[in-house]
């Protein structure tokens, strides 16, 4: 049997793919879970709540795009002390960015570019299939070792000295400004991270025949959210762009009990695989695929 609660003292469940039961549980449920950064928002959005909670409040939530693994690494980040001009203007313009992975937002790209960068030049000497994949996983591991400026994590193997933590996120910091620019030009203020964070949807037969994929695919859209928000759109830091892998909002579901045929749902790429059903494409990329744009 699935883990289960009735009438729980804090009025709600909560669960975003993280172990809801402990190390206790006797049945096996799954050999990994989500590290519980989007059950934590989820939770925070209920208790902060302005008042009782409405479909369209569940709708915001839905498509919240808040990082809470960057709330946790952005105070050491900007206590760094960079040494050039360029380093310390460019960490003074990320301190203005409200930690959500809005379509629209600048600073979310350069956070993103450099967590994966951070993420290369740490862990540059492990083997390729077990390179970082980004995540909540990912964001727990970081936090615990930024904590530890001297660790042998830091350190380069290749070279004959010590490196240390500041010198790994000073490189790292300068090859996101680096690739920032490659990707997206030299005005930071034009940059946003749905430029570079884009779906497509595949289709998971035809997709795999060239130049007839084109007709059954849609996209690329560009997108909002990220790897544990709440507006689940995962990225691969080991590959070499950021578009959406594998993971989106497979579907999402409002029901009012009170009023069964008020119940919100969306099912993301339509509701045929067929390209010549009008329906197909019926969901794209309109009102209904609000996630898109959060």
């Amino acid at each position: 049997p699935c883990p289960q609660s009735y009438n729980p003292a804090s009025g709600y469940i909560v669960t975003a793919n993280n172990a809801v039961a402990g190390s206790d549980y006797p049945y096996h449920i799954a050999d990994s879970f989500a590290f519980g950064y989007r059950a934590k928002r989820i939770s925070d959005l209920i208790e902060t709540s302005p008042g009782p909670i409405d479909i369209e409040y569940f709708q915001q939530m839905h498509g919240d795009n808040y990082n809470i693994g960057a709330e946790e690494m952005m105070p050491y980040l900007l206590s760094v002390d960079f040494e050039d001009e360029e380093l310390q203007d460019m960490q003074a313009w990320l301190a203005d960015w409200d930690l959500r992975e809005d379509m629209d937002s600048p600073q979310a790209a350069f956070y993103n570019i450099f967590f994966k960068n951070l993420l290369l030049r740490t862990f540059d000497e492990m083997p390729e299939d077990d390179m970082p994949g980004g995540g909540g996983h990912w964001y727990e591991i970081m936090r615990t070792l930024v904590s530890s400026p001297n660790s042998a994590w830091w350190d380069i193997l290749s070279t004959t000295g010590l490196e240390a933590r500041d010198e790994i996120v000073t490189m790292a910091f300068e090859d996101a400004i680096k690739e920032a620019k490659k990707l997206m030009g030299s005005d930071r203020n034009m940059w946003s991270w749905g430029e570079i964070h884009t779906l497509t949807y595949e289709h998971q037969v035809m997709s795999n025949f060239p130049l007839i994929n084109n007709a059954f695919e849609r996209g690329p859209f560009q997108t909002a959210g990220g790897a544990s928000t709440v507006n689940n759109t995962w990225w691969m830091s080991s590959s070499d762009g950021y578009i959406v892998e594998g993971v989106i909002p497979s579907e999402r579901m409002i029901a009012d009990l009170s009023n069964l045929s008020n119940t919100l749902l969306i099912h993301p790429a339509g509701q045929s695989g067929h390209p010549l059903v009008r329906r197909a494409s019926r969901r794209l990329p309109g009102k209904a695929h609000w996630w898109l744009s959060r």
